[in-house]
């Protein structure tokens, strides 16, 4: 297997992983949690796991410079803040308006790309842009895409929530370069998670932050701190350093995909024929804008 094949498999590998957080989330919402309870304690338990493992395993002992503390704080505020404008817009649209909303990263990437990093991508990957959010709204079956109790700000909420995670990645992409992926991902979920106490708290005071009390809630947020964040994230991240922020977010589009079939297996959500032509679709689109990286390098 050559290098750059292993480089595309994480990559699609850690959609894999991010897409079952769907899942996980689901069956702690029914266990009783709130959806940011979960998101805070699937960060911490994540954050001292990844904490423990840049311990024993030899991570870069370079001393953290001021600027680096910054894009630190910047990567673990925009992680958080990407979590808490996603499930405010899941209270205010619907979940397959606000899902094909937070999957528009890789064109807030691609333009941060072309505007600051001033490195346009090619034609072909807007190309692959259009055909895999094309596939998305299949996904989530567009028929569905419905209103909410405020579809303007849901949907603007939705909508920031994916830029947030492109500042997030190269946040990472930075860090990386220096201090090795273990304590970069460490400082940005150590981070993240702190960005969400006083969100909590403005929530139902600070009895929020309590453990969950319930082996139920427990199983989902181990679940998804081990499974969509630490190997999802953490892969995510780690293709930030072979891939520019545009390709990374375009990959982001396949959790829908892997969400609804592995969904079907554990919840018994067959998936529909539209879905699976837009999932054929998507895929399409992915490999276009992948291509297009491989072709511009």
């Amino acid at each position: 297997m050559s290098s750059r094949t292993l480089q595309i498999g994480v990559l699609l590998g850690s959609q894999l992983a991010i897409g079952s957080a769907a899942l996980m989330a689901r069956a702690g919402l029914e266990a009783g949690a709130g959806p940011l309870e979960l998101a805070f304690w699937r960060l911490v338990v994540a954050w001292l796991t990844v904490v423990v493992l840049a311990r024993l395993l030899p991570t870069p002992s370079a001393p953290v410079t001021g600027r680096d503390r910054w894009v630190a704080v910047a990567g673990g505020l925009f992680l958080g803040w990407h979590f808490a404008l996603w499930f405010f817009s899941l209270g205010e649209i619907s979940v397959a308006l606000s899902t094909l909303l937070v999957c528009t990263s890789p064109i807030w990437a691609g333009l941060l790309e072309a505007v600051v990093l001033r490195r346009p991508p090619k034609p072909m990957f807007w190309l692959g842009v259009a055909t895999a959010l094309a596939g998305v709204a299949m996904v989530v079956g567009a028929e569905r895409v419905g209103g909410g109790s405020n579809l303007l700000l849901g949907g603007l909420a939705a909508a920031a929530g994916a830029g947030c995670l492109v500042p997030y990645l190269l946040a990472g992409k930075v860090l990386q370069r220096r201090y090795g992926l273990w304590r970069s991902v460490g400082w940005t979920y150590g981070l993240a998670g702190a960005t969400l106490v006083p969100l909590l708290a403005m929530q139902g005071g600070w009895a929020r932050l309590a453990p969950p009390g319930s082996a139920g809630v427990w199983l989902a947020v181990l679940g998804m701190a081990l499974v969509p964040q630490l190997l999802g994230h953490t892969a995510l991240n780690w293709s930030m350093r072979w891939f520019p922020a545009s390709t990374v977010g375009l990959a982001t589009l396949l959790e829908p995909v892997f969400a609804a079939l592995l969904a079907w297996p554990l919840f018994g959500e067959p998936v529909r024929p539209l879905q699976a032509v837009g999932a054929a679709v998507l895929l399409i689109g992915v490999g276009l804008g992948i291509g297009a990286e491989e072709r511009s390098g």
